[in-house]
């Protein structure tokens, strides 16, 4: 029973652990191929049935989940994902996992995304300490390139470092490819262009030299739109508006970005027409960020040209537009808030109702081993009882058999002293008659003795084989008795040989014939 019940838990814990190892393979498969080909990835995903996930498979999967969605194009501001992974990691438990610096910085993006800068800053310098720590070199650099855009506004210095550590490093990874290289040399560009005019500039001609070489217009114009920027930045108006005129040409789509740069550096030339000219051609929706780009830009032309009228309603409306903007990012603020207080609220929840749910199946699991034991111990005692009975019952037989035994050997010796008499009366008298007739009486005393002694021999063997006659039964009982050859022969006077011969033949009256069992051993045991 014991061991029923441990292979039963084995092969509960073999079946568990298959499964899990099983969707842990593909969740690492998905990890594998997350960042060559996401999509692939996702797919991969999609078969997995999450609610039956352990919590380090669970995190795995937030993570690859997200880190699929991102190198997609999507900008995920869902933080449900990536928060469970983010939760799971930062156990000091897991801080040494390749899988934790990945983790710091997807949390740093999102919270990049959702402008919340200084817990953005903490995820993208635990993600660079620990990508240090691990040599992994890619999470490395795209820590270091998103903590250097955050770090511009308030650490110069610190932000040029990064960037230009970002550049170096990407540089001797194994698994480069150059357009990602030509974007971080083009983030270290716009870093250095405040207090490090020469190398901003080098760094983004080397950048447009690059790209020509990939032939990527895209990557071209970005890298022309950039050192427009450093130029821009520097009080360099005629460098600044050649280099905005080269993005914009090489731009396949005219993008609203490279639209907005050109005008302003038209307007920063005084070719105001010009720039007005691109600006009213330049489709925007009312409500995004770029129309009040727009209006403000509309507005210091105004100004120049002295049209106060048109400056004060340009300046209504970007101010419109702002105000706009800033009521619907409260909103979203407010959304958010509310959204991460209810999930805190619904995983706090969770967690309580996970806890109350482990301690149920705890006490189950315990309930049912104490059950399996009671009835372990149930059986055991029965198991002794009744051995405990049977040799009793064994000992009750023995004692029955040798009550019997000794009875059957009284009656033997009974018959046998009579044969004994018998026999000492015709040596005496000289008497010819060999044969010994037992009286009716002391037939009916054995046929009575047998009966009672095993179990109504006498009347089971008469019930059985109707056609023996009297004379065949008493043969039988004598044989019961376990008469011998010799006093069988003495009692029916004739020799030993003729007994054991009249007993072979006897065998085919009871059906004996075809069975290998002699008929002493067959009458002994009836």
């Amino acid at each position: 029973m014991k061991g029923l019940f441990i292979c039963i838990l084995s092969v509960f814990f073999f079946v568990s652990s298959c499964a899990d190892k099983e969707k842990s393979q593909v969740i690492n498969e998905a990890l594998s191929i997350v960042d060559t080909c996401p999509d692939s990835a996702l797919i991969l995903l999609n078969k997995i049935n999450v609610r039956k996930l352990n919590e380090e498979c669970l995190a795995k999967y937030s993570l690859a989940n997200y880190w699929a969605l991102d190198k997609s194009g999507y900008d995920v501001n869902n933080d449900s994902l990536i928060r469970y992974a983010f939760n799971f990691y930062r156990n000091g438990l897991y801080q040494s996992s390749l899988l934790y610096s990945r983790t710091m910085y997807y949390m740093g993006k999102y919270f990049s995304l959702v402008d919340s800068i200084e817990n953005a800053e903490f995820c993208f310098e635990k993600s660079l300490e620990s990508s240090v720590l691990q040599k992994d070199t890619l999470t490395e650099a795209l820590s270091a390139e998103k903590l250097s855009n955050l770090t511009k506004h308030h650490d110069l210095k610190k932000s040029e470092e990064l960037s230009l550590h970002a550049v170096s490093i990407y540089k001797n990874f194994s698994g480069k490819s150059r357009s990602n290289l030509i974007w971080l040399m083009l983030n270290a560009t716009k870093c250095l262009a405040y207090n490090n005019y020469e190398k901003a500039v080098q760094m983004g001609k080397d950048a447009i030299e690059l790209s020509k070489k990939i032939g990527d217009s895209s990557l071209i114009s970005a890298a022309h739109q950039d050192l427009a920027f450093v130029y821009n930045i520097s009080g360099k108006k005629e460098e600044c508006l050649i280099e905005a005129k080269n993005a914009y040409s090489t731009a396949k789509e005219k993008s609203v970005s490279i639209t907005f740069a050109l005008a302003d550096a038209y307007h920063e030339m005084d070719s105001l027409v010009k720039s007005k000219e691109l600006l009213k051609n330049c489709e925007i929706k009312q409500g995004e960020k770029s129309a009040y780009s727009k209006y403000n830009l509309l507005h210091k032309i105004a100004i120049k040209e002295g049209n106060n009228t048109d400056a004060v309603l340009y300046a209504d409306s970007a101010f419109m537009i702002m105000e706009s903007l800033y009521h619907k990012e409260m909103s979203y603020k407010i959304e958010y808030f509310k959204k991460m207080i209810n999930e805190v609220k619904i995983n706090s929840e969770i967690q309580s109702s996970s806890k109350i749910k482990s301690t149920l199946f705890i006490c189950t699991i315990i309930i049912f081993v104490l059950l399996l034991c009671f009835l372990f111990y149930i059986y055991k005692m029965y198991r002794k009882h009744t051995e405990e009975k049977m040799n009793e019952e064994k000992r009750m037989h023995e004692i029955v058999m040798k009550n019997k035994d000794s009875q059957i050997s009284i009656m033997r010796n009974y018959v046998l002293e009579k044969i004994n008499v018998r026999t000492k009366i015709n040596q005496i008298q000289n008497n010819p008659e060999k044969k010994l007739n037992l009286t009716y009486s002391d037939w009916r005393e054995i046929e009575l003795f047998l009966d009672s002694t095993e179990d109504s021999f006498v009347y089971r063997l008469k019930e059985q084989y109707k056609d023996l006659t009297e004379e065949d039964i008493r043969l039988l009982m004598l044989i019961k008795l376990k008469m011998s050859a010799k006093s069988l022969a003495m009692l029916y006077g004739i020799s030993e040989q003729s007994i054991k011969h009249k007993l072979f033949i006897f065998k085919s009256k009871i059906g004996l014939q075809e069975s290998p069992l002699s008929l002493r051993s067959f009458i002994e045991n009836f």
